[in-house]
């Protein structure tokens, strides 16, 4: 069911990527033409700083544009979010393994991303800053958690994690069993239909 419901948002990324590639291509071009103008610039105001050359202008980088990120770090994330104003979608086939990644099992760091994942739900500007990467202006920190999970590996986790709220915040869907005697035709209404809504939305 996630696999279907994830099938547009998926297309819509690799559509992206697509038209986007060319950009950052140019891009990439453009910052080596600048750097090398900018190592000119410096070498001839050092040796004549009444010198009238114009300063070098720095390419803007285009927008790197995602609809969703899967296994990703929270420093990771904030680049993305830095560049997708509109937040974004995780999709974690296995919550499971989500929830371990950083603090269901482990402490250590895991606070602070715990702290991380859960400013998520209220979006907003967030500035990160960091010692190797610098200072990253994120304008909306936020985002949705996508993912499956069954009920024992959910009760195993809800006994060992924080009552900080973060598992709370999540809506839980859960199926009835499948009867496998029964065996429609697609919908081929509803499914172009989701299929326009999401388009609908992300554009």
């Amino acid at each position: 069911a996630i696999n279907q419901a994830m099938r547009p948002v998926k297309a819509m990324q690799v559509q992206w990527a697509k038209k986007d590639a060319p950009l950052l291509s140019e891009y990439e071009t453009e910052l080596k033409i600048f750097k090398k103008r900018e190592n000119k610039y410096v070498d001839v105001k050092a040796k004549t700083p009444d010198s009238d050359i114009k300063v070098p202008e720095k390419p803007e980088k285009p927008s790197a544009r995602r609809s969703f990120v899967e296994d990703i770090t929270v420093e990771a994330l904030s680049g993305v979010l830095a560049e997708n104003g509109r937040g974004i979608l995780i999709y974690a086939d296995e919550l499971s393994g989500f929830f371990g990644s950083f603090g269901a099992y482990n402490p250590g760091k895991a606070g602070k991303d715990r702290a991380h994942y859960l400013e998520l739900w209220n979006g907003g500007p967030r500035q990160i800053d960091r010692v190797g990467s610098g200072s990253t202006l994120v304008p909306n920190w936020s985002g949705c958690i996508l993912g499956g999970i069954q009920p024992e590996p959910r009760q195993k986790i809800a006994s060992k994690v924080e009552d900080d709220g973060l598992l709370q915040r999540f809506l839980p869907v859960i199926c009835r069993d499948a009867k496998m005697e029964i065996d429609r035709r697609p919908d081929m209404d509803a499914i172009n239909a989701y299929k326009e809504l999401v388009e609908a939305l992300y554009w």
